[in-house]
C-alpha cells in the first residue's frame, strides 16, 4: 500500500482542530507540519491522532498550540509515545516514534477546560 502524506510546509499554517485532533494520521499515510499554530477549541478533541497501524506525525519546525479544550494526552496513549527527533533530516519513514519532534512545540492552556490525561 502507498504512503499517503500530508505536509504543510509554509511555516505559518493555522490548524483548527477538529473533533479527533489537530493533526491526524491513519490508513498508511503521515502527517508533516514545519512550523505554525493549531488550535484546540473542542471538547475531548486530542492535540493529535495517530492510528494503530504505525502512522507518524512529524512536527519539524516551532509550533504553537493554542487549548482552550480538548485532551493533551488520551487514555489509550502510552506515557512514552512523545519523542525528540535527533535529526530534523531523516525521512518520514525513518521515524520510530508515532509523535516527532515534540521538542519544537509550545503549548498554551487558555482555560481550566483541558484535560492534561484521559483516565
Amino acid at each position: 500500500m502507498q504512503t499517503q502524506k500530508a505536509q504543510l510546509l509554509s511555516g505559518i499554517d493555522v490548524i483548527n482542530a477538529g473533533v479527533v485532533g489537530g493533526m491526524v494520521a491513519t490508513d498508511n499515510g503521515y502527517a508533516r507540519l514545519d512550523g505554525g499554530t493549531i488550535n484546540v477549541t473542542k471538547d475531548n478533541s486530542r492535540l493529535f491522532y495517530a492510528d494503530a497501524t504505525g502512522k507518524k506525525l512529524i512536527l519539524q519546525k516551532a509550533t504553537t498550540i493554542n487549548m482552550s479544550k480538548g485532551i493533551i494526552l488520551p487514555q489509550e496513549e502510552k506515557q512514552y509515545c512523545f519523542s525528540i527527533v535527533v535529526k530534523l533530516q531523516q525521512k518520514p519513514e525513518q521515524f520510530l516514534q508515532k509523535y516527532n519532534g515534540m521538542r519544537n512545540v509550545t503549548i498554551n492552556l487558555l482555560s481550566d477546560d483541558v484535560v492534561l490525561k484521559k483516565q
